[in-house]
């Protein structure tokens, strides 16, 4: 579902009605609509105003309307705004007196059975129905160990849903019926650390679930020599030692279930003896975790040969090359006989490779792009041995952007354009870390608020820049934020809010008024595919418009959803060539 916006206005969610195939009568029938809501009710506590809560509307009417009708005659105490599928309702005061208070929100559309929705404020003092009870109200992780734990709810509420905290990114909460699992990462530092879950349910209930780790203890650290091991298919050497230096005490062994049949380790000691059986097929792997009874743990990586296997190595293992392209060697080194090398199927326009005795030769073409392009090279022998090598060619380096700009846009407020008009002015470009940040595109929207200097950010990947989404401005408390939005012929509206999203810039030379110049273009289409949307494969094939918007969020249901504040299209930057 696109974002809601509310509007104070009346507005309409157009609906195109598919005309049923193959109709035999030429006479005009009688549709009966459909009209769902949900929820089916909201409650308020006695003080919570100004926050809004949102009614969902589906319906393939043309349009809906509603109403409010309040109970013994209570005066307006409901503020509500209508948007597209939805409608907010927020409470504008507290309810301070000794009874709930409640109104009846009436949906209605042509043709459909009418909707409502009950609306109650709880009264001063009176016990919270929708609050959430969680038992326990901590969870305790070791440093490491079992690091999964789950807490009860308790609720008259529906929707339930866990939230961790922005930052922290070592733990993942989720609801299970009517429990939150948390499951923790394990802690490789010294220091304690703590975070906390917040539990919400659809009715504004909420409580917070605390959540603490033990560190892990600098002196009890596990260093395993060595660190991994490479065993051969049979013969000798099936039985390896590793050495374990650690200040802790009771050194165990655990093998993971899916190697345990032919890999087995004993400790004795500050020594790990690890044996691996006969390997008839092909290569495995697998994993021993070895732990002191301090918590302290430290993982074996092991490997095993496929049988038979005369394989194959490469050194170097990587080869780079400039936009000159040219030709570079490297080893083979091999039991195996009839060696041959195969460029990867989407390089060979620009790479080729040959093998002759121990010896690859690799040659690239010269590429007068920009960025990165990369491939890879695999070398095989009789003996089904295999190793790829991995090749990277750099093209000319992206121009410095950074600067003075001119820009223009076509600016509204108004998801609508019907009142967009053409801003200007001039916009500054500083190299910020891995990208760019652009400062002073603003219309009025911004304007209004008091914001001089908001922010657009690029990023640059592969030697391409593109836009992606980042904070704009902060202004009385408020963060806003800036990102790329994008309309899809189906319907789909979509604004890319998370810093992964890459909406590619295009910079070129021109003339203008007789003067070399550098123009920057903000793209304003985008082709959907699998890369951009692999989640979303409707969209896959479809070219969607773009627009840049300035936006707050606000929370709804346990999501923030954002809220734009001001629209661009057309943005054009240009500056005159040095």
């Amino acid at each position: 579902m696109r974002p809601c916006r509310p509007k104070t206005h009346a507005a309409f969610a157009a609906i195109l009605l598919a005309t049923a195939a193959g109709c035999k009568h030429a006479e005009p029938q009688l549709v009966s609509n459909t009209l769902e809501v949900q929820p089916a009710s909201l409650s308020f506590a006695y003080d919570e105003t100004g926050i809004p809560k949102r009614i969902g509307v589906e319906t393939n009417a043309a349009a809906f309307r509603f109403s409010v009708n309040y109970a013994d005659a209570e005066a307006e105490w409901l503020e509500t705004a209508l948007g597209e599928a939805c409608i907010t309702v927020s409470a504008t005061s507290a309810n301070r007196s000794e009874h709930d208070r409640s109104a009846t929100v009436t949906v209605t559309a042509d043709r459909a059975e009418p909707c409502t929705v009950t609306v109650t404020q709880r009264a001063q003092g009176s016990p919270d129905i929708f609050s959430i009870t969680l038992s326990p109200e901590l969870l305790e992780f070791p440093a490491d160990g079992d690091l999964t734990g789950e807490a009860n709810v308790v609720t008259a509420g529906s929707g339930l849903s866990a939230r961790t905290e922005t930052d922290d990114t070592w733990y993942t909460a989720r609801m299970n019926g009517n429990k939150v699992v948390v499951e923790a990462a394990p802690n490789t530092a010294a220091a304690r650390r703590e975070g906390c879950v917040t539990v919400t349910n659809a009715q504004g209930g909420s409580a917070v679930l605390a959540i603490g780790q033990a560190g892990m203890p600098e002196t009890f650290d596990i260093v395993l020599d060595p660190a991994s091991l490479t065993f051969a298919a049979s013969g000798d050497g099936l039985t390896k030692t590793v050495t374990v230096a650690t200040q802790g005490t009771g050194i165990t062994t655990e093998t993971t279930a899916d190697c345990a049949e032919w890999l087995a380790a004993a400790a004795e000691g500050n020594r790990i003896t690890v044996t691996a059986a006969i390997n008839y097929g092909g290569e495995r792997s697998g994993r021993i975790t070895v732990r002191n009874t301090e918590g302290a743990s430290a993982p074996l990586e092991v490997t095993q040969k496929a049988a038979g296997d005369d394989g194959i190595a490469l050194e170097p293992r990587k080869l780079t090359f400039g936009p000159e392209g040219g030709s570079k060697n490297c080893a083979i080194v091999t039991e195996g006989t009839g060696l041959t090398a195969e460029t990867d199927a989407g390089s060979t326009a620009w790479l080729a490779a040959s093998a002759e005795g121990a010896l690859l030769t690799v040659s690239v073409a010269p590429w007068d792009g920009s960025g990165l392009r990369s491939g890879t090279v695999t070398v095989r022998n009789a003996e089904g041995g295999e190793a790829v090598l991995a090749i990277e060619q750099s093209g000319t380096e992206t121009a410095d952007l950074s600067g003075t700009w001119q820009w223009s846009s076509r600016c509204t407020t108004d998801e609508g354009w019907e009142d967009a008009v053409t801003v200007s002015g001039t916009a500054f470009v500083v190299r910020d870390g891995d990208g760019y940040t652009i400062t002073g595109i603003a219309g009025a929207g911004i304007r209004r608020l008091g914001a001089t200097e908001p922010e657009m950010h690029l990023v640059l990947r592969n030697g391409r820049a593109g836009i992606s989404y980042g904070e704009a401005f902060e202004k009385d408390g408020i963060r806003y934020y800036s990102a790329a939005q994008l309309s899809f012929p189906s319907g789909i509206i979509k604004a890319w809010t998370a810093t992964e999203t890459f909406a590619e810039i295009t910079v070129e030379e021109t003339t203008l008024d007789g003067r070399r110049c550098e123009r920057m273009t903000l793209p304003d289409l985008l082709a959907a595919d699998s890369a951009l949307f692999p989640d979303k494969a409707q969209l896959w094939g479809e070219t969607g418009e773009v627009c840049y918007i300035y936006y707050e969020t606000m929370r709804i249901g346990g999501s923030e959803i954002p809220v734009p504040i001001e629209y661009h299209r057309n943005i054009v930057l240009t500056r005159e060539c040095p």
